[in-house]
């Protein structure tokens, strides 16, 4: 199996550049997305580890439930992020939001006083979903429950 090959200082400037042009990205999806800029179509264990060596210990990390988060160098790793500070999208997928977007939305949405459900409905209507499954809904819940330790 062919392993991408260039040189490490190269890969890290890749890495960088993507984690920049998304502010703050999943783990896998950036490697998946680099690897698939250099024609692998899925990333393999020697693919991954060659890419994970590879990011700098300059970029922010936070470890959420559903994997690891690399922010940009540009943007602090905080505790609440608005949405719109990552994408102008009017539909996004809360899997590929750090847990501090969501939290931030959360404090938006309990704001106004609702219940729990009310609450994560809103939360799905701000991403642009018309519909949720268990994994988006703990998600949310998860959020809702950081959310209320804040205030």
């Amino acid at each position: 199996m062919a392993v991408i090959s260039i040189v490490l200082p190269t890969l890290t400037r890749l890495i960088v550049r993507a984690v920049d042009q998304a502010g703050v990205i999943r783990e896998d999806v950036l490697i998946q997305t680099i690897s698939r800029q250099h024609g692998f179509a899925r990333a393999g264990r020697e693919i991954r580890e060659r890419i994970q060596e590879a990011i700098p210990s300059s970029l922010g990390r936070t470890d959420d439930s559903i994997g690891i988060f690399l922010w940009s160098e540009r943007l602090p790793v905080v505790p609440r992020l608005p949405l719109a500070s990552l994408t102008s999208e009017k539909s996004v997928d809360p899997a590929t939001l750090p847990l501090a977007v969501l939290v931030d939305l959360a404090c938006h949405v309990i704001a106004s006083g609702c219940e729990d459900d009310e609450a994560i409905a809103r939360m799905r209507d701000a991403c642009g979903m018309s519909r949720m499954g268990k994994a988006t809904r703990a998600r949310f819940a998860e959020a809702l429950h950081e959310a209320r330790l804040m205030t």
